[in-house]
């Protein structure tokens, strides 16, 4: 029924070393598959448990320490058949195998290649793209980082075709800066400015709220002029996420020059990353950011209003995330897997592992292939609850660029919308080989549809073991 074969995936995967019942192969166990929950990384990833006799080859080359490499991490992967077809390919984790010398039993553990991303959870990487990281990047980053340090391959599928990418939430008219605009006005004092410059600017790394305001004063006495500026500028970094440039704001009184022009040419050269045209009004690929700027009235002191804002309608969710360490000017590389997380978070994804090891990228609330129909004289044991519902932390946004509460708002209220008044069931179904049943199928019982969220095959009872979700509610 069952066989192990040890392969050299560095020698196109030529088969090394083989176990079979008859040589000793024992108490194999192969965990479920499991559609991760909110946190995304909670699980484990798939398992594989064995003991089998020891022999000469085993000894030689899992047990003796020179055939593994960084971390724990056999040269040599497994693969794992039932019944001649194969059911999961991972690594060797040796901190988790042991030889027992005296009953000559052997026992490993071994994982699919989602352990690697948890081996190495401690990567990091200077996230410095102008056009920011969709979700694949940010884990074909990850995969390439690891298969520098090792040997083993990271083989990673995250085209758009494969996720349908991304997720939408639209949203209309939401204030996502609010400016605190007396407080700025009363830096000129009695006398207001006499101009003001507002608008958008797109930059090589996104939008950006710019504002300039200056008042021009001229000494009878000393016939030189001067002026008091202020100038800043607000990023909008993951769509909805202000950031303010601290090291870019300007706020100071000019030094004297003998003439109107001298001063305005310095002016012009101190003010390079603000002037220009900047429309009150900007559209992008992810909707229009609007503000209500006013030249002439909002600069009189009197009448100026205490707030300004800028509101934004469109897709609230980020197709290119924009993690901290390099945009802020810090020059910091950020952790790889929290990175992860997040671009898995924001957009309803999750990472499984195929039967061949291969890695994908899939949307968790959308179904694959077409829904099998299941005989309820098939049916071994069945039951339908009400889900839990899961309490969403938006916390791990915080390692994105800019002001993420109202992102965090907005991606708690969707999950959970989706995530409560959800049907959860429990079914054992009998004939392993009557059904083919994966992980995110739509599965009919008695006329109602169920997503696959979790999958276990028993082989010795030739049963599957399945969660899955209403999804006709």
């Amino acid at each position: 029924m069952y066989r192990i074969d040890f392969v050299d995936m560095s020698n196109y995967a030529a088969i090394l070393h083989s176990l079979r019942l008859e040589d000793g192969l024992d108490n194999v166990t192969l965990s479920g598959e499991k559609i991760a929950g909110s946190d995304y990384f909670a699980r484990e990833p798939r398992r594989l448990e064995f003991t089998c006799i020891a022999d000469d080859w085993l000894t030689e080359h899992i047990f003796d320490g020179n055939n593994e490499q960084i971390r724990y991490i056999s040269n040599y992967e497994v693969r794992l058949y039932r019944n001649g077809f194969l059911d999961f390919h991972g690594i060797i984790d040796t901190s988790f195998c042991s030889n027992d010398i005296r009953s000559r039993t052997m026992r490993f553990t071994c994982y699919d290649k989602l352990r690697l991303l948890v081996k190495f959870s401690d990567l990091k990487m200077l996230y410095a793209l102008a056009n920011g990281y969709s979700p694949g990047y940010c884990f074909g980053y990850f995969a390439q980082n690891i298969e520098d340090r090792i040997a083993n391959m990271m083989p990673v599928h995250w085209t758009q075709s494969f996720i349908n990418y991304p997720l939408e939430i639209n949203v209309e008219g939401v204030e996502v800066l609010k400016i605190n605009w007396k407080e700025i006005i009363e830096k000129f004092g009695d006398v207001p400015p006499q101009s003001g410059s507002f608008g958008f600017k797109t930059t090589s790394y996104g939008i950006r709220l710019v504002l300039v305001l200056y008042r021009s004063i001229y000494d009878a006495d000393s016939g030189k002029w001067s002026a008091k500026v202020y100038a800043s500028g607000w990023r909008f970094y993951n769509t909805i996420c202000p950031f303010l440039d601290d090291k870019n704001i300007i706020d100071l009184e000019t030094k004297p020059f003998y003439s109107a022009d001298s001063l305005n040419e310095y002016l012009n050269i101190l003010l390079q990353n603000f002037i220009g045209p900047v429309p009150l009004t900007e559209t992008t690929s992810e909707g229009q950011y609007v503000t209500t700027f006013d030249a002439t009235n909002d600069i009189n002191l009197d009448n100026c209003p205490d707030f300004k804002s800028v509101s934004f309608t469109g897709n609230a969710i980020p197709k290119k995330l924009f993690p901290k360490g390099f945009y802020d000017s810090e020059n910091k590389q950020t952790e790889m897997l929290p990175v992860l997380k997040t671009a898995l978070f924001l957009h309803n994804l999750t990472i499984v592992s195929s039967a061949s090891g291969d890695l994908w990228l899939k949307r968790k609330d959308l179904s694959e292939g077409t829904a099998i129909v299941i005989n309820e004289k098939d049916i071994i044991d069945f039951e339908e609850k009400r889900k839990d519902t899961e309490i969403i932390d938006t916390d791990i946004l915080n390692i994105l660029m800019g002001d993420t509460q109202l992102l965090q708002d907005i991606l708690k209220e969707y999950y959970e919308g989706h995530l409560s008044y959800k049907w959860e069931l429990n079914v054992t179904i009998d004939d392993l080989s009557k059904y083919d049943i994966q992980l995110f199928n739509t599965i009919i019982i008695k006329e109602k549809q169920y997503r696959v969220n979790e999958l276990k095959k028993d082989s010795f009872r030739d049963e599957y073991e399945i969660v899955a979700w209403r999804t006709n509610v």
